[in-house]
């Protein structure tokens, strides 16, 4: 971990460099070194070592400017290993808030459907008390589906490079979930929310997800 000086480079340390290395020494005449720590918090992390024919070419001057450079290197081999320990974090992060964000679509996709039976009646007709109160339960669970695309979404932009699910959707049975869901939202502040749409369904090519949080972010902000 200190400074070294070694005025003579014997056969024996000749003998521990990497093949053809001691072949190199002997014919350009180094046969001196200094070896300078390239000191870290944990400890040693490498060495940095001066050749020279003899001490005497290494002048006053020279000594100090090393020593300066194996401490500016060892701060750039400390700061690499932050930065990429920062990142191997970062992306458990992430992973993390993708997965979360996965299991918790799971209950929500069955709170959501079991809202729409509850809806069609088929349990038995509802009184107009409980289709307020199924109206505010759709609309709790929509906000919540809202907010857990918004999170995923997130998770997918600071990765690395953001993929698309591709599936064949109904965009008109899409645009009608998203109206239901934001509609209790819209009346309690006094707003009429309407949907003029084609009967028939309207099949497109798209992530369902990245569609649905752009209906979702539009309908809120308006």
């Amino acid at each position: 971990g200190e400074p070294e000086v070694l005025p003579t480079l014997d056969s024996s340390m000749l003998e521990q460099l990497a093949p053809g290395a001691s072949a190199v020494l002997t014919e350009q005449n180094l046969a001196a070194a200094v070896l300078l720590p390239l000191r870290l918090k944990e400890g040693t992390a490498g060495v940095l070592t001066l050749l020279a024919t003899t001490l005497e070419d290494c002048g006053a001057r020279d000594l100090p400017l090393a020593k300066a450079f194996a401490e500016t290197a060892a701060l750039a081999l400390a700061n690499a290993r932050l930065l990429d320990e920062v990142q191997t974090a970062s992306q458990a992060k992430s992973d993390f808030i993708s997965f979360m964000s996965h299991e918790f679509r799971t209950p929500l996709t069955s709170i959501v459907g079991y809202a729409d039976l509850l809806e069609t009646e088929t349990a038995g007709p509802l009184t107009d008390q409980q289709r307020r109160q199924l109206s505010r339960l759709r609309a709790g669970a929509w906000h919540l589906s809202r907010l857990v695309d918004e999170i995923l979404n997130f998770s997918r932009e600071t990765a690395a490079a953001p993929e698309l699910e591709l599936a064949s959707i109904d965009v008109r049975q899409l645009a009608v979930e998203c109206v239901q869901g934001m509609r209790p939202t819209a009346a309690a502040q006094g707003l009429a929310l309407t949907l003029r749409a084609p009967p028939n369904p309207l099949r497109v090519r798209t992530d369902a997800g990245r569609v649905r949080q752009i209906l979702l972010n539009l309908l809120g902000n308006a």
